[in-house]
């Protein structure tokens, strides 16, 4: 009817959690508040020397970046009790975490004996992570968040022991795992990790098309202004409808429970076999 409704966590709680899944059903947002955060590394240092007596303040600010740990669970089940537990104990007081808490996670199911939980933090301690491997994602050449995923499986299956210090540690104390890669990583090449490949529907034409040469770095130099999911949409949009009902499924679920989840994902698993 018109009527404007301010929603939070504390206030018209109900429909605060229920918006963000409505696709507009419930109503329309018409203004959002943020709270923002501070990342990366900021230093301030005074110069007493030659002309730059005349600056008080020079400030030296690095790259935000995130430092990340790649699990691995061979029982799905575990996998996202796992999950439900870090997820439980996340308390932000201040804005503020330390190094040891997760601030970031991700699980993907690659099969029903594999599934990668990906659990990271911001880096506010640039030299503690100086000795871990910096991944990019947005160079031409770079392998795409899920391609970069299934390398380092093979890398481990090839030799469990990966030239990466300390790889047996995990700063955030996961259980039941098998503890894959360390490594840190641009913020904004992690919170855009799957716009390239749209997660992994892209793979799913170049197993199609160029079967083990979809590796190739030269081939993804070549589709990168092609490979945005932005882009891989649009095409998709544009495709003979009766092609992609043949031979795509693509489907966004919101679940309630780890309970659903499993049950959910297992039953697809019996219909795909």
């Amino acid at each position: 009817d018109g009527t404007l409704t301010f929603c939070s966590s504390s206030q018209n709680s109900d429909l605060f959690y229920a918006l963000q899944h409505s696709f507009g059903s419930i109503g329309l947002i018409v203004s959002v508040w943020l709270k923002l955060r501070k990342v990366g590394e900021e230093k301030q240092k005074t110069e007493k020397k030659g002309e730059e007596q005349k600056k008080e303040l020079q400030k030296t600010v690095k790259k935000p970046s995130v430092y990340l740990e790649y699990h691995l669970f061979s029982s799905l089940s575990i996998a996202l009790e796992e999950m439900e537990r870090i997820t439980k104990q996340w308390k932000i007081e201040g804005g503020q975490r330390n190094d040891s808490e997760v601030f970031y996670i991700d699980g993907i199911v690659l099969n029903e004996k594999a599934t990668v939980v990906v659990v990271g933090t911001d880096v506010t301690n640039c030299e503690k992570y100086k000795h871990l491997p910096h991944t990019t994602l947005t160079n031409p050449t770079d392998r795409w968040f899920y391609h970069h995923i299934q390398h380092l499986l093979h890398q481990q299956k090839k030799s469990k022991n990966i030239k990466n210090n300390n790889i047996n540690h995990s700063c955030f104390k996961i259980k039941k795992s098998s503890l894959v890669w360390k490594e840190t990583m641009p913020l904004v090449d992690y919170l855009f990790r799957y716009d390239l490949g749209a997660f992994w529907m892209l793979d799913y034409e170049l197993n199609f098309s160029f079967g083990r040469l979809k590796d190739l770095p030269i081939l993804r130099w070549i589709l990168r202004d092609i490979s945005t999911t932005q882009k891989l949409f649009w095409i998709l949009r544009n495709m003979p409808s009766h092609f992609v009902r043949q031979y795509y499924v693509i489907q966004d679920c919101l679940l309630p429970s780890k309970n659903t989840s499993l049950n959910f994902i297992e039953s697809l698993e019996t219909l795909m076999k």
